[in-house]
């Protein structure tokens, strides 16, 4: 992927999240904290299910060698989101009786999981396709979309708005950019979805269920902050649309690119580009790092959100661990790629367990929400360089194996 749309795409995704970044502060003192704070435990919920639904096979598109792959994949996908649909809903009925609201029904997750699951299928496609063009921007689109929704539904449905809004901008954008490519095999469909079981089977083996341990551990702080209340969930889910979600953004972005530039390459040139792509993510970390602590005393200053309690504590914890899980993205392309899923799966099983030491901690009441927030943080980027510097260690011996 030459330069020129290498800018083209990160210009997308910048306009993007400048788009949410400006306009997530006013939407949140719009709809009040609490408020905010279930459509962050909504996103969350909805983000995982959207894993479970596509059962990750959205990978096996972004590195198909023909159409056809694809059309198997997308049939493999559609046996995974009717199974899945039915065991999200029996896990609805068990986890739900753990959190003190009922502004969430099964059918707003379910539709959130789905909006998301076809959403990141779009990008797949494109990505497949190479139009990287269209792909930032898709993102900018749904990010206009999404806000504009989200504000004219405030005074229609100020209490579910930013859901809907978010569910149907989701829809919108998927369809107007990638329907045309929504093309399982339809006959003999039960054969396809086989042969995609089959021939993908190490990436529903590790990568969905390495990806859903890592959504659930990443996301372990909005899900135990809507134990405590409502209102520590908005102020914290509120950080992390200011800070996560750009970083997390860019990093889903470049991932099915990194795998696909990966295709054809021997060995040798895998090691070689990995070892490229994480020094260029350290650069972009150092920046993006210095650009978030200028821009942030700007909007606290402007929109004053010194009043949303400890939120300035979760930004500066979420945007070190958030800068540390994005120069960790090209370790698991290369993984995949290389056929080392398994290792990726043990680290990310070792990382939630580490994590939830002190989410067992402070539902035990031993410690503060901002307490945890910290010790999460810190954990988090340990774990993340741990499996950086294993990983280039460990491709420096191949390195000197294939030389020798």
């Amino acid at each position: 992927m030459n330069k020129i749309i290498l800018l083209k795409l990160f210009s997308g995704v910048a306009l993007a999240q400048g788009i949410v970044f400006a306009f997530t502060p006013i939407l949140a003192s719009y709809y009040g904290v609490e408020v905010f704070g279930e459509f962050g435990f909504f996103y969350t919920v909805a983000s995982i299910l959207s894993i479970v639904y596509i059962g990750r096979l959205d990978l096996a598109i972004s590195k198909a060698k023909s159409f056809f792959e694809c059309r198997i994949a997308l049939s493999g996908i559609m046996f995974f989101f009717i199974i899945s649909s039915f065991i999200s809903y029996f896990l609805y009925q068990v986890s739900f009786t753990l959190f003190d609201f009922d502004q969430i029904g099964f059918f707003e997750l379910f539709m959130g999981g789905v909006a998301i699951g076809v959403f990141l299928v779009s990008n797949s496609l494109m990505v497949y396709h190479e139009d990287y063009s269209g792909l930032a921007k898709q993102k900018v689109v749904r990010a206009f979309l999404t806000v504009s929704l989200q504000f004219g539904l405030f005074f229609l449905m100020p209490n579910e708005g930013m859901i809907y809004g978010c569910i149907v901008s989701y829809i919108i954008v998927s369809i107007m950019f990638s329907f045309k490519d929504f093309k399982p095999v339809l006959k003999r469909n039960m054969k396809a979805v086989f042969v995609a079981m089959e021939r993908h089977k190490n990436i529903i083996k590790y990568n969905l269920t390495n990806d859903l341990i890592c959504a659930f551990s990443a996301n372990l702080p909005v899900l135990l902050a809507m134990t405590v209340s409502a209102k520590v969930a908005g102020v914290y889910f509120l950080a992390e649309r200011l800070v996560r979600t750009p970083i997390y953004l860019i990093g889903t972005t470049i991932r099915p690119i990194i795998i696909r530039s990966f295709i054809g390459l021997d060995r040798h040139e895998k090691i070689k580009k990995y070892k490229s792509y994480i020094k260029k993510l350290m650069y972009l970390s150092f920046f993006i790092l210095t650009l978030y602590f200028s821009m942030a005393w700007v909007a606290f200053d402007y929109v004053d959100l010194y009043k949303w309690v400890d939120l300035w504590l979760y930004a500066r914890a979420i945007v070190c661990w958030a800068l540390a899980s994005l120069v960790n993205t090209p370790t698991s392309a290369f993984l995949t790629q290389t056929d080392k899923s398994n290792v990726l799966f043990y680290a990310e099983c070792i990382t939630l367990i580490v994590r939830l030491v002190p989410g067992a901690l402070l539902m035990l009441g031993m410690i503060k929400f901002a307490e945890f927030i910290l010790a999460f943080s810190a954990l988090s980027i340990v774990g993340y360089l741990v499996l950086v510097v294993f990983s280039v260690r460990s491709v420096q011996k191949e390195l000197k194996l294939i030389k020798a």
